[in-house]
């Protein structure tokens, strides 16, 4: 007998295990109904998103009856992705199939900065045109905003090393430029003095 119920609670946890493996990893993404029977689930493959780490726009499509999701699969074909930023930038996405959760795709890219990110998603689902917009840190039902990874650093804050390198070209530019003006004004100083020598002794001579 306790075998027995030892055997069903393994066997309960396992089951709890696997169903919750296979459900969308949505902590902070937006949930949209579409046409009444699709449900688009929409947000950042990893949470919490910060600037500099690879991440990706994440998309989970499932058609509804009732009570009963089944997951849209090869949709990666069928859609078109775009990530936003606030100033108007914009990058095409490669939508890729997460073979680990049946109906997600996910456009992979590196936030090179902190703040609120848009997807946009576009594309035909069965006899229906696909338009929707995703914004992160929009509200309470919306994706999380991008943060800053500067604080997270440890032991030591690395700086950028591309900035680094522009920083220090600037720096270089503005000492050759200082350098270079100081040498002209130097040698206008000596043609000077050269020309009112001349001028002195051409006047002497003649006195």
């Amino acid at each position: 007998m306790k075998n027995s119920l030892v055997k069903f609670g393994l066997f309960s946890i396992a089951a709890v295990i696997l169903v919750f493996s296979f459900l969308p990893a949505a902590g902070a993404h937006e949930t949209r109904e579409v046409a009444g029977k699709y449900k688009i689930v929409a947000g950042f493959l990893n949470e919490p998103a910060f600037s500099g780490e690879m991440n990706a726009a994440e998309f989970t499509v499932s058609e509804f009856t009732g009570r009963n999701e089944t997951p849209v699969m090869n949709l990666e074909n069928s859609f078109t992705a775009k990530v936003l930023t606030e100033d108007g930038k914009e990058m095409e996405l490669k939508l890729r199939r997460v073979w680990s959760r049946p109906g997600t795709y996910a456009g992979y890219f590196f936030p090179t900065r902190a703040g609120k990110y848009v997807f946009q998603l576009n594309g035909t689902l069965g006899n229906l045109e696909i338009n929707e917009r995703f914004e992160s840190g929009t509200g309470p039902n919306h994706f999380d905003s991008v943060q800053n990874s500067d604080s997270l650093k440890f032991p030591d804050r690395i700086k950028n090393e591309i900035t680094e390198v522009v920083e220090q070209e600037e720096k270089g530019s503005k000492r050759a430029f200082w350098i270079g003006l100081a040498g002209i004004i130097v040698g206008l100083a000596a043609l000077m003095v050269a020309g009112a020598s001349i001028v002195f002794r051409t006047t002497s001579s003649k006195v």
